[in-house]
Protein backbone atom coordinates (compact mmCIF):
# COMPACT_ATOMS: atom_id res chain seq x y z
CA UNK A 1 0.00 0.00 0.00
CA UNK A 2 1.55 3.20 -1.34
CA UNK A 3 2.12 6.13 1.44
CA UNK A 4 -0.70 8.18 -0.10
CA UNK A 5 -3.17 6.05 0.42
CA UNK A 6 -2.08 5.16 3.71
CA UNK A 7 -2.34 8.74 4.36
CA UNK A 8 -6.10 8.77 3.30
CA UNK A 9 -6.87 6.37 5.46
CA UNK A 10 -5.72 7.50 8.62
CA UNK A 11 -7.10 11.03 8.27
CA UNK A 12 -10.86 9.30 7.56
CA UNK A 13 -10.56 7.26 10.60
CA UNK A 14 -9.47 10.63 12.41
CA UNK A 15 -11.93 13.17 11.34
CA UNK A 16 -14.76 10.85 10.19
CA UNK A 17 -14.38 8.07 12.24
CA UNK A 18 -16.11 4.36 12.25
CA UNK A 19 -19.91 4.25 11.76
CA UNK A 20 -20.10 2.07 14.48
CA UNK A 21 -23.55 1.67 17.33
CA UNK A 22 -24.46 5.28 17.90
CA UNK A 23 -26.00 6.53 20.81
CA UNK A 24 -29.56 8.77 20.15
CA UNK A 25 -29.62 11.73 21.84
CA UNK A 26 -33.20 13.36 22.00
CA UNK A 27 -33.84 16.37 23.35
CA UNK A 28 -34.12 17.06 26.86
CA UNK A 29 -38.16 18.03 27.61
CA UNK A 30 -39.11 19.75 30.29
CA UNK A 31 -39.34 17.73 33.24
CA UNK A 32 -42.76 16.88 34.54
CA UNK A 33 -43.94 18.63 38.61
CA UNK A 34 -43.66 15.77 41.22
CA UNK A 35 -44.93 16.13 44.74
CA UNK A 36 -43.10 14.43 47.98
CA UNK A 37 -47.19 14.13 50.03
CA UNK A 38 -45.79 13.18 53.11
CA UNK A 39 -49.23 11.41 55.45
CA UNK A 40 -47.65 10.91 58.93
CA UNK A 41 -46.59 14.00 60.78
CA UNK A 42 -43.22 11.43 62.08
CA UNK A 43 -41.72 11.54 58.75
CA UNK A 44 -38.53 13.93 57.73
CA UNK A 45 -40.31 15.64 54.95
CA UNK A 46 -36.86 17.82 54.04
CA UNK A 47 -35.32 14.65 53.87
CA UNK A 48 -37.23 12.96 51.52
CA UNK A 49 -37.98 15.95 49.14
CA UNK A 50 -34.45 16.33 48.81
CA UNK A 51 -33.63 12.51 47.91
CA UNK A 52 -36.08 12.91 45.79
CA UNK A 53 -34.09 15.96 43.91
CA UNK A 54 -31.36 14.17 43.71
CA UNK A 55 -33.04 10.60 42.25
CA UNK A 56 -34.82 13.45 39.59
CA UNK A 57 -37.22 12.43 37.19
CA UNK A 58 -39.42 15.02 38.21
CA UNK A 59 -39.22 19.20 39.93
CA UNK A 60 -39.62 17.99 43.04
CA UNK A 61 -41.49 19.84 46.32
CA UNK A 62 -43.10 18.43 49.26
CA UNK A 63 -45.83 19.19 51.11
CA UNK A 64 -48.06 17.72 54.29
CA UNK A 65 -51.50 16.31 53.90
CA UNK A 66 -53.64 18.67 56.36
CA UNK A 67 -57.00 19.04 56.33
CA UNK A 68 -58.85 22.51 55.75
CA UNK A 69 -61.67 23.74 58.70
CA UNK A 70 -65.24 22.19 58.35
CA UNK A 71 -67.89 23.95 57.12
CA UNK A 72 -70.64 24.48 60.41
CA UNK A 73 -73.71 22.46 58.96
CA UNK A 74 -76.68 24.77 58.80
CA UNK A 75 -79.75 22.73 59.76
CA UNK A 76 -78.75 20.10 61.99
CA UNK A 77 -81.23 17.14 62.98
CA UNK A 78 -83.63 18.27 65.59
CA UNK A 79 -83.02 17.56 69.27
CA UNK A 80 -85.08 14.83 71.02
CA UNK A 81 -86.22 18.13 73.21
CA UNK A 82 -87.69 19.77 70.04
CA UNK A 83 -89.39 16.54 69.20
CA UNK A 84 -90.76 16.26 73.02
CA UNK A 85 -92.15 20.01 72.62
CA UNK A 86 -93.21 19.10 69.19
CA UNK A 87 -95.44 15.64 70.66
CA UNK A 88 -96.89 17.73 73.67
CA UNK A 89 -98.32 20.71 71.49
CA UNK A 90 -99.71 17.48 69.24
CA UNK A 91 -101.42 16.44 72.00
CA UNK A 92 -102.72 19.88 73.52
CA UNK A 93 -103.60 20.31 70.16
CA UNK A 94 -101.60 23.23 69.55
CA UNK A 95 -101.58 22.53 66.15
CA UNK A 96 -100.04 25.97 64.50
CA UNK A 97 -97.40 26.05 67.54
CA UNK A 98 -96.23 22.28 66.89
CA UNK A 99 -96.10 22.93 63.34
CA UNK A 100 -93.78 25.97 63.91
CA UNK A 101 -91.46 23.92 65.25
CA UNK A 102 -91.39 21.47 62.77
CA UNK A 103 -90.94 23.96 59.63
CA UNK A 104 -87.97 25.01 61.02
CA UNK A 105 -86.42 21.81 59.71
CA UNK A 106 -86.86 20.44 55.91
CA UNK A 107 -87.85 16.71 55.15
CA UNK A 108 -84.33 16.38 53.08
CA UNK A 109 -82.42 18.36 55.65
CA UNK A 110 -83.02 15.94 58.61
CA UNK A 111 -82.78 12.75 56.31
CA UNK A 112 -79.52 13.93 55.38
CA UNK A 113 -79.12 14.01 58.82
CA UNK A 114 -78.24 10.32 58.94
CA UNK A 115 -80.92 9.79 61.80
CA UNK A 116 -83.55 7.38 60.32
CA UNK A 117 -85.72 7.86 64.00
CA UNK A 118 -85.44 11.58 64.42
CA UNK A 119 -86.79 11.90 60.91
CA UNK A 120 -89.69 9.43 61.25
CA UNK A 121 -90.74 11.34 64.31
CA UNK A 122 -90.67 14.77 62.54
CA UNK A 123 -92.25 13.87 59.73
CA UNK A 124 -94.88 12.03 61.11
CA UNK A 125 -95.83 14.98 63.63
CA UNK A 126 -95.03 16.92 61.17
CA UNK A 127 -97.80 15.21 58.65
CA UNK A 128 -99.96 15.33 62.27
CA UNK A 129 -99.84 18.85 63.06
CA UNK A 130 -100.09 20.18 59.63
CA UNK A 131 -103.65 17.96 58.81
CA UNK A 132 -104.70 18.98 62.43
CA UNK A 133 -104.25 22.75 61.37
CA UNK A 134 -105.78 22.06 57.87
CA UNK A 135 -102.90 22.92 56.47
CA UNK A 136 -103.59 19.72 53.56
CA UNK A 137 -100.97 20.58 51.27
CA UNK A 138 -98.14 20.47 53.78
CA UNK A 139 -99.71 17.51 55.50
CA UNK A 140 -99.40 15.68 52.25
CA UNK A 141 -95.81 16.94 51.38
CA UNK A 142 -94.64 15.52 54.71
CA UNK A 143 -96.53 11.92 54.68
CA UNK A 144 -95.56 11.41 51.09
CA UNK A 145 -92.01 11.59 52.19
CA UNK A 146 -92.74 9.51 54.93
CA UNK A 147 -94.56 6.78 53.23
CA UNK A 148 -92.00 7.12 50.10
CA UNK A 149 -88.61 7.10 52.24
CA UNK A 150 -90.16 3.22 54.64
CA UNK A 151 -89.07 5.19 57.93
CA UNK A 152 -90.17 3.15 60.65
CA UNK A 153 -92.75 5.22 61.75
CA UNK A 154 -95.08 2.98 63.71
CA UNK A 155 -94.06 4.24 66.93
CA UNK A 156 -94.61 7.62 65.98
CA UNK A 157 -98.12 7.31 64.84
CA UNK A 158 -99.47 5.09 67.91
CA UNK A 159 -99.47 8.45 69.52
CA UNK A 160 -101.59 10.26 66.64
CA UNK A 161 -105.18 10.53 66.25
CA UNK A 162 -107.17 7.51 64.87
CA UNK A 163 -108.27 10.05 62.11
CA UNK A 164 -104.93 11.10 61.01
CA UNK A 165 -103.96 7.61 60.96
CA UNK A 166 -106.85 6.70 58.28
CA UNK A 167 -105.78 9.49 56.44
CA UNK A 168 -102.16 8.11 56.16
CA UNK A 169 -103.67 4.59 55.36
CA UNK A 170 -105.55 5.95 51.95
CA UNK A 171 -102.91 7.81 51.03
CA UNK A 172 -100.61 5.40 51.37
CA UNK A 173 -103.18 3.07 49.23
CA UNK A 174 -103.12 6.08 46.44
CA UNK A 175 -99.42 5.14 45.98
CA UNK A 176 -98.70 2.63 43.38
CA UNK A 177 -96.29 -0.24 43.61
CA UNK A 178 -92.41 -0.08 43.87
CA UNK A 179 -90.31 1.28 41.05
CA UNK A 180 -86.62 -0.30 40.35
CA UNK A 181 -84.57 2.69 39.91
CA UNK A 182 -81.00 2.20 38.78
CA UNK A 183 -78.16 4.93 40.07
CA UNK A 184 -75.17 5.96 38.03
CA UNK A 185 -73.17 8.20 39.04
CA UNK A 186 -70.26 10.23 37.06
CA UNK A 187 -67.37 9.73 38.02
CA UNK A 188 -68.19 5.67 38.59
CA UNK A 189 -68.40 4.21 42.22
CA UNK A 190 -69.34 6.87 44.08
CA UNK A 191 -70.52 6.23 47.67
CA UNK A 192 -74.03 6.62 47.74
CA UNK A 193 -76.69 7.71 50.71
CA UNK A 194 -80.44 7.00 49.61
CA UNK A 195 -83.14 8.43 52.24
CA UNK A 196 -80.03 9.13 54.68
CA UNK A 197 -79.59 5.42 55.02
CA UNK A 198 -76.77 3.00 52.92
CA UNK A 199 -78.41 -0.40 53.41
CA UNK A 200 -80.20 0.01 49.68
CA UNK A 201 -77.66 1.96 47.90
CA UNK A 202 -74.16 1.96 49.31
CA UNK A 203 -72.06 2.72 45.99
CA UNK A 204 -72.82 3.37 42.11
CA UNK A 205 -73.77 1.78 40.09
CA UNK A 206 -76.59 0.68 42.35
CA UNK A 207 -80.14 -0.64 41.42
CA UNK A 208 -83.12 -0.44 44.09
CA UNK A 209 -86.33 -0.78 44.73
CA UNK A 210 -88.35 2.63 45.43
CA UNK A 211 -92.01 3.75 46.44
CA UNK A 212 -93.71 6.23 44.56
CA UNK A 213 -93.13 9.94 45.87
CA UNK A 214 -90.07 12.21 47.28
CA UNK A 215 -86.54 10.33 47.64
CA UNK A 216 -83.00 12.11 48.63
CA UNK A 217 -79.71 10.77 47.22
CA UNK A 218 -76.41 11.58 48.55
CA UNK A 219 -73.45 11.23 46.33
CA UNK A 220 -69.58 11.79 47.27
CA UNK A 221 -66.49 10.75 45.19
CA UNK A 222 -63.32 11.65 46.32
CA UNK A 223 -61.75 14.87 44.42
CA UNK A 224 -65.48 15.99 43.74
CA UNK A 225 -67.83 17.95 45.56
CA UNK A 226 -70.75 15.79 47.71
CA UNK A 227 -73.98 16.58 45.58
CA UNK A 228 -77.80 16.51 47.31
CA UNK A 229 -80.43 15.34 45.07
CA UNK A 230 -84.40 15.42 45.68
CA UNK A 231 -85.58 13.45 43.09
CA UNK A 232 -89.74 12.15 42.48
CA UNK A 233 -90.10 8.72 41.62
CA UNK A 234 -93.57 8.31 39.67
CA UNK A 235 -96.60 6.16 40.62
CA UNK A 236 -96.66 5.00 36.95
CA UNK A 237 -95.58 1.44 37.21
CA UNK A 238 -92.44 0.60 35.36
CA UNK A 239 -88.72 -0.60 34.23
CA UNK A 240 -85.90 1.02 32.93
CA UNK A 241 -86.13 4.42 35.24
CA UNK A 242 -81.99 5.49 35.31
CA UNK A 243 -80.84 8.39 37.46
CA UNK A 244 -77.22 9.87 36.34
CA UNK A 245 -75.66 11.81 38.56
CA UNK A 246 -72.40 14.24 37.66
CA UNK A 247 -70.36 15.42 40.16
CA UNK A 248 -68.53 18.71 40.07
CA UNK A 249 -64.82 18.84 41.13
CA UNK A 250 -63.76 19.83 44.92
CA UNK A 251 -61.25 22.52 45.24
CA UNK A 252 -57.79 21.73 46.65
CA UNK A 253 -58.43 22.41 50.47
CA UNK A 254 -61.58 20.39 50.40
CA UNK A 255 -59.77 17.12 48.23
CA UNK A 256 -57.68 16.99 51.13
CA UNK A 257 -60.25 16.89 54.07
CA UNK A 258 -61.70 14.28 51.90
CA UNK A 259 -58.12 12.21 51.60
CA UNK A 260 -57.67 12.81 55.88
CA UNK A 261 -61.51 11.50 55.94
CA UNK A 262 -60.82 8.68 53.85
CA UNK A 263 -57.49 7.03 55.52
CA UNK A 264 -60.07 7.77 58.93
CA UNK A 265 -61.99 5.54 57.18
CA UNK A 266 -59.74 2.68 56.40
CA UNK A 267 -58.84 3.84 53.03
CA UNK A 268 -54.50 3.06 52.27
CA UNK A 269 -52.56 6.13 50.75
CA UNK A 270 -51.31 3.48 48.16
CA UNK A 271 -55.00 3.40 46.76
CA UNK A 272 -54.86 4.58 43.16
CA UNK A 273 -58.14 6.53 43.64
CA UNK A 274 -56.51 8.44 46.63
CA UNK A 275 -53.77 8.94 44.97
CA UNK A 276 -55.24 10.43 42.03
CA UNK A 277 -57.37 12.49 43.74
CA UNK A 278 -54.17 13.93 45.99
CA UNK A 279 -52.01 14.40 42.74
CA UNK A 280 -55.42 16.46 41.17
CA UNK A 281 -55.27 18.55 44.75
CA UNK A 282 -51.61 18.95 44.61
CA UNK A 283 -51.60 19.84 40.97
CA UNK A 284 -49.00 17.53 40.30
CA UNK A 285 -48.05 14.86 37.30
CA UNK A 286 -46.33 12.48 39.58
CA UNK A 287 -46.78 12.03 43.26
CA UNK A 288 -44.52 10.32 45.67
CA UNK A 289 -46.77 9.10 49.04
CA UNK A 290 -44.65 8.55 51.94
CA UNK A 291 -46.22 6.70 55.25
CA UNK A 292 -45.04 3.95 57.80
CA UNK A 293 -47.12 0.84 59.19
CA UNK A 294 -45.54 -1.97 61.38
CA UNK A 295 -42.36 -0.99 61.53
CA UNK A 296 -41.38 -0.10 57.95
CA UNK A 297 -41.36 3.09 55.51
CA UNK A 298 -43.19 2.73 52.67
CA UNK A 299 -43.42 5.44 49.48
CA UNK A 300 -45.69 4.64 46.50
CA UNK A 301 -45.64 7.03 43.17
CA UNK A 302 -48.67 7.83 41.25
CA UNK A 303 -47.90 8.91 37.65
CA UNK A 304 -50.89 10.86 35.90
CA UNK A 305 -49.88 10.09 32.79
CA UNK A 306 -50.21 6.49 32.94
CA UNK A 307 -53.62 6.87 34.75
CA UNK A 308 -52.10 4.60 37.60
CA UNK A 309 -49.58 3.14 40.47
CA UNK A 310 -46.46 3.12 38.97
CA UNK A 311 -44.32 1.97 41.52
CA UNK A 312 -44.12 0.77 45.44
CA UNK A 313 -41.15 0.71 47.67
CA UNK A 314 -40.81 -0.68 51.54
CA UNK A 315 -37.84 -0.61 53.62
CA UNK A 316 -37.32 -1.54 57.40
CA UNK A 317 -37.65 2.23 59.29
CA UNK A 318 -34.15 1.92 60.35
CA UNK A 319 -32.71 2.38 56.50
CA UNK A 320 -34.76 5.95 56.77
CA UNK A 321 -36.78 8.35 54.47
CA UNK A 322 -34.25 8.49 51.82
CA UNK A 323 -33.49 4.87 50.95
CA UNK A 324 -37.29 4.07 50.46
CA UNK A 325 -37.71 7.11 48.36
CA UNK A 326 -34.98 6.28 46.22
CA UNK A 327 -35.99 3.26 45.85
CA UNK A 328 -39.40 3.90 44.84
CA UNK A 329 -38.29 6.37 42.39
CA UNK A 330 -35.73 4.24 40.37
CA UNK A 331 -38.59 1.89 40.36
CA UNK A 332 -40.43 4.21 38.28
CA UNK A 333 -37.88 6.25 36.40
CA UNK A 334 -37.04 2.19 34.92
CA UNK A 335 -40.31 1.95 33.93
CA UNK A 336 -41.10 5.54 32.21
CA UNK A 337 -38.06 6.16 30.77
CA UNK A 338 -36.18 4.72 27.86
CA UNK A 339 -33.57 2.03 28.60
CA UNK A 340 -30.25 3.76 28.56
CA UNK A 341 -28.48 2.16 25.23
CA UNK A 342 -25.22 1.58 27.36
CA UNK A 343 -27.42 -1.36 29.28
CA UNK A 344 -27.91 -3.25 25.56
CA UNK A 345 -25.30 -6.04 25.35
CA UNK A 346 -25.93 -5.27 21.83
CA UNK A 347 -24.31 -1.97 22.15
CA UNK A 348 -21.04 -3.41 23.79
CA UNK A 349 -20.89 -5.79 20.88
CA UNK A 350 -21.53 -3.38 18.30
CA UNK A 351 -18.73 -1.06 20.33
CA UNK A 352 -16.51 -4.54 20.53
CA UNK A 353 -16.76 -5.15 16.98
CA UNK A 354 -16.20 -1.58 15.98
CA UNK A 355 -12.86 -1.35 18.00
CA UNK A 356 -11.63 -4.80 16.34
CA UNK A 357 -12.13 -3.55 13.13
CA UNK A 358 -11.32 0.07 13.58
CA UNK A 359 -7.48 -1.55 15.56
CA UNK A 360 -7.38 -3.78 11.71
CA UNK A 361 -7.46 -0.55 9.53
CA UNK A 362 -5.44 1.51 11.71
CA UNK A 363 -2.56 -1.43 11.60
CA UNK A 364 -2.44 -2.19 8.19
CA UNK A 365 -2.31 1.76 7.69
CA UNK A 366 0.09 2.36 9.68
CA UNK A 367 2.26 -0.82 9.67
CA UNK A 368 5.96 -0.72 7.98
CA UNK A 369 6.30 -0.96 4.08
CA UNK A 370 8.18 -3.70 2.58
CA UNK A 371 11.05 -3.43 1.31
CA UNK A 372 11.05 -3.67 -2.82
CA UNK A 373 13.49 -5.20 -4.40
CA UNK A 374 13.59 -4.19 -8.66
CA UNK A 375 14.78 -6.43 -11.26
CA UNK A 376 16.99 -4.54 -13.87
CA UNK A 377 18.12 -6.30 -16.61
CA UNK A 378 21.30 -4.88 -18.59
CA UNK A 379 21.63 -6.14 -21.95
CA UNK A 380 25.29 -5.20 -23.81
Amino acid sequence: MSASVRWLLVTWFVQVGWPGPAVAHADVAEMPVGVVLAVDEGLGLDEATAAARRAGGAQWRGTRLQAARRPARSTPAPSEAVLDEMRSAYLEADFLRCLTRAQRFAPEDVLASGEPARAAALLTFGAACAYGAEETATAERWTRWLLATGLESQAPLEVTSADFQRYVDALRQQLGPARTVRIVTRPERARLRLDGQRRRCSSAPCTARLRPGPHLLQASALGHRTRRLVFEVGETPGLGDQLIVALDPAPAEEVRGQLLEALRGGSRPDDPRWMAAAADAEGARVLLVLWQRDGRLHAAIYDASLGRRAAHASVPRSRGVRAVVLAAIETWRGLVEPRPVWKSPWFWVGTLGTALLTGLVTWAALRPAEKRYDLVVRFR
